[in-house]
Order: structure tokens, then C-alpha cells, then sequence
């Protein structure tokens, strides 16, 4: 499966906001069904960036989010997220590629520091994974709802949503299926929160 995405980041520095745009594909690709498990690759290629910014921390961040792909994790049959796999292989290879960030930006100090904290948060598994769930599309990727039919009492279904400014948020709702008869079915889900 591919998804495309559209994610806007914004930083607020001494009252100046800074944005940039970028739009993306997610490959979720099956790498081993066996059992009661899944095993998936997770690959992210970037479409485009607008506008290219000029606020280096925004660059570098969205640099180093880039090198952290591929993933591979594993999942119940459901689709369900249950661990992250190779992840000693996969963070040897991140500090290697990192590296090429800090050339990128004339071996500045600054970025060091910014991949240094970076690395920090990716040497921890549990960490890296949460981190990841902050990241909209991640919650969507593992958001696998019953779905609620007209006829039945609202089974609660719940989104956990992390709101930068906010935290995280539960928000409880209905799923429903807007075109069942389509090829691409399109699931909604609405919350009062």
C-alpha cells in the first residue's frame, strides 16, 4: 500500500513563524505473513518540499526524519503495532547516514548538537516508536477501527491523537464506511472532541 501525505511544520522563533511544507509517499509493503504475526517495511520517499525554507533547524529536522526510513516492524493480524525489528542494525546504519547532515550543513556545530539529540532519542526503542506515534499519519497507519454499523449503539471507537501544542488526546467517535461499494474505501471517522 502507498499513502500519500501532506504535513505542514511550523516554528515560532521570538515571534516569527517559519513553515514549510512537505508531501510524501509511505510504502507499507508486506515483508512475511506467518502465524499470528506481520512483518512490514516501512519506506518513505518525499514528493516535494514548498517552499524550501530558510530556517536550518526545520531542514535539518526534516533531514534527519528521512534518514530513519526504512523501518521494519511487526503487527498482529490485525495491524495492530506490536514492536519495531533490527533495531541495533537499523541505528548503526541511522548514525552512518546521519552523518552525511552534518557535511550537508558545513559540519556546523549547531547540527552536530540537533543530530546528537536526535541519535539520543533514536538509541531507545520505546522512545523512537513513541516519538514515531506523534506523528499523525503513524496514527493512522496503525488506526484500525471496528467499525460502527447505523443499527448498533456506538461501540466508543477511540483515536489517540498527539496535538503538538496540546498533547495527546483521546478521542472517542464513529467509524463508518463512506463508499463500500468502491474499489478505494474511504473510512471516516468523526469525534466531537
Amino acid at each position: 500500500m502507498v499513502f500519500e501525505v501532506t504535513q505542514s511544520l511550523t516554528i515560532t522563533t521570538n515571534g516569527f513563524q517559519t513553515s514549510i511544507k512537505t508531501k510524501f509517499e509511505v510504502e507499507f509493503l508486506v515483508l512475511e505473513k506467518s502465524g499470528e504475526r506481520r512483518i512490514y517495511g516501512i519506506r518513505k520517499a518525499k514528493v516535494a518540499t514548498i517552499p524550501i525554507s530558510d530556517n536550518n533547524y526545520l531542514q535539518i529536522a526534516e533531514e534527519l526524519e528521512w534518514q530513519t526510513y526504512p523501518i521494519e516492524i511487526e503487527t498482529d493480524l490485525n495491524g495492530n503495532f506490536i514492536k519495531m525489528l533490527n533495531h541495533k542494525k537499523w541505528l548503526k546504519n541511522l548514525e552512518q547516514v546521519t552523518q552525511s547532515v552534518i557535511e550537508q550543513f558545513d559540519n556546523s556545530e549547531n547540527v552536530k548538537e540537533i543530530r546528537s539529540k536526535y541519535l539520543q532519542t533514536a538509541k531507545n526503542e520505546e522512545d523512537f516508536i513513541q516519538s514515531k506515534f506523534k506523528e499523525p499519519y503513524w496514527n493512522l497507519l496503525f488506526f484500525n477501527p471496528p467499525i460502527d454499523h447505523e443499527n448498533n449503539p456506538d461501540i466508543g471507537t477511540k483515536l489517540n491523537w498527539d496535538i503538538k501544542s496540546v498533547g495527546n488526546i483521546e478521542c472517542f467517535g464513529r467509524t463508518k464506511i463512506k463508499n463500500p461499494t468502491s474499489r478505494d474505501i474511504i473510512i471516516h471517522f468523526e469525534s466531537q472532541q
